[in-house]
């Protein structure tokens, strides 16, 4: 089996035999307006080699491309959940052999086996096995899969080649449209993760969140993706070691799958390739406007080589290793805090508290791993730092923005907190160092 990735959720699956397209959506334009792919591609539709069997998911727009399947033959069959709204639509387009598929539920299509996988979302839809005599494969799509789920896959199929992982989830983009902050349900990431683990695959990718925002409206975008690629791949690396690997995957990047056996051609499709560099996403779901910064040139560089002093000179570090109790659960957690000082409207200092190993290390610089971030206005955290404030004073000034994503691997399991106030029980660690610091200035 050779599975080409087509950017976003779309895949082609090859045998010998069959050539099976999954949510198709290849065109050229723009989705609503101004919505591309993360990836850019160079995709020749009249290249591609035609399908013998369409899959559609669900009727989401991003699944569901009516431009698209306008351009592809009538007479191919196509495998659907049971939405009588989708076989309508695509009744009305001209494809007349439509499979419904519930839930466990399998067609064969010549020598590939297909079965929808149950979902919990809020939409009719599954996700995908697709299984030849030696090869598997699991497409979650968005799919929700429910507890168990990947236990029945397990206990059916044994170890699974390949898994697609459902990894981004909506909630960010929707509860900032609604003007309910940067939160989202970080359980049901870690169940997702962890489903496509206990399938034990040989391969685990990311995907079916490559998409974003362009021009006027690439704003949004640091509100609505919380989870790269490459974060998430390095959640299931590390979830997988001893069974398997997990890899980025671009446009134009083929995985074969023989005897079991799974590896990367990358861009080495005849018909789609990356064709430029990809839209860097860096989630901040915050305003910076107002946070106070540092008016004079001269107090910002005062206040900097003092920070720098505390954080290099190990004062942060030897505060963080003195007090493991109240920081207890960012060991546990193996937390990555990012911190952000707005010095002024383009400046910044950012520096790290690493709580990945054994003992917490302070470093300066930014990383893209972090899943817990700080960001200070310039002038509290100079009042802070020389103990003309306490940290509940800059709190309640506005001066603090605090936002995080914890997902991680604990106890062999990919998981995540589950607390109603993370204030309570992951109080901010430079906060707290620069409280006390301030306690003791005053005396």
């Amino acid at each position: 089996m050779h599975v080409t990735i087509l950017g976003h959720a779309s895949l082609l699956f090859e045998t010998r035999d069959e050539r099976i397209l999954l949510d198709p959506v290849l065109r050229v334009t723009s989705l609503l307006g101004s919505v591309v792919h993360q990836y850019p591609r160079a995709l020749n539709i009249e290249d591609m080699p035609t399908p013998t069997l369409l899959v559609i998911t669900h009727e989401h727009y991003d699944h569901f491309d009516p431009e698209t399947l306008e351009r592809l033959p009538r007479n191919i069959p196509v495998v659907i959940p049971p939405d009588p709204k989708m076989e309508r639509l695509l009744k009305s387009i001209g494809f007349a052999e439509l499979r419904p598929l519930d839930a466990w539920e399998h067609t064969t299509h010549g020598s590939v086996r297909l079965t929808a996988t149950p979902s919990e979302a809020e939409v009719t839809e599954f996700g995908l096995l697709v299984e030849t005599g030696d090869a598997q494969f699991w497409h979650m799509s968005d799919a929700e899969p429910p507890p168990g789920a990947s236990g029945k896959i397990l206990a059916d199929l044994g170890a699974l080649d390949v898994v697609s992982v459902k990894y981004q989830p909506p909630d960010p983009l929707l509860n900032f449209l609604h003007n309910l902050g940067s939160s989202f349900d970080r359980k049901s990431v870690a169940r997702w993760l962890e489903q496509a683990c206990a399938c034990r695959p040989k391969l685990a990718f990311p995907y079916a969140s490559g998409l974003c925002l362009r021009q006027e409206h690439a704003w949004l975008n640091r509100y609505a993706y919380p989870f790269s690629p490459e974060y998430v791949s390095a959640v299931l690396d590390e979830r997988l070691v001893g069974v398997g690997k997990s890899a980025v995957v671009r446009p134009g990047d083929i995985i074969s799958i023989e005897s079991h056996q799974v590896r990367i051609e990358r861009q080495a499709s005849a018909f789609v390739r990356q064709c430029d560099e990809e839209t860097s996403i860096e989630w901040e779901p915050v305003e910076g406007e107002g946070l106070r910064k540092i008016a004079r040139p001269a107090d910002r560089q005062t206040f900097k080589d003092e920070l720098t002093k505390v954080l290099a000179g190990g004062e942060f570090s030897a505060w963080l290793q003195a007090h493991p109790k109240l920081l207890k659960p960012f060991q546990e957690w193996r937390v990555l805090c990012q911190f952000a000082v707005h010095l002024d409207e383009s400046e910044r200092m950012h520096f790290q508290a690493d709580f990945t190993g054994s003992r917490p290390e302070v470093r300066l610089g930014k990383n893209a791993a972090a899943n817990y971030f700080l960001h200070l206005g310039g002038d509290a955290a100079a009042r802070l730092l020389s103990g003309q404030a306490l940290s509940a004073e800059v709190m309640y000034q506005g001066n603090v923005r605090i936002f995080e994503r914890i997902v991680s691997v604990r106890d062999g399991r990919v998981d995540a907190p589950e607390v109603k106030h993370m204030h309570g029980t992951f109080p901010d660690p430079f906060l707290c160092f620069a409280n006390a610091r301030a306690k003791l200035a005053r005396r």
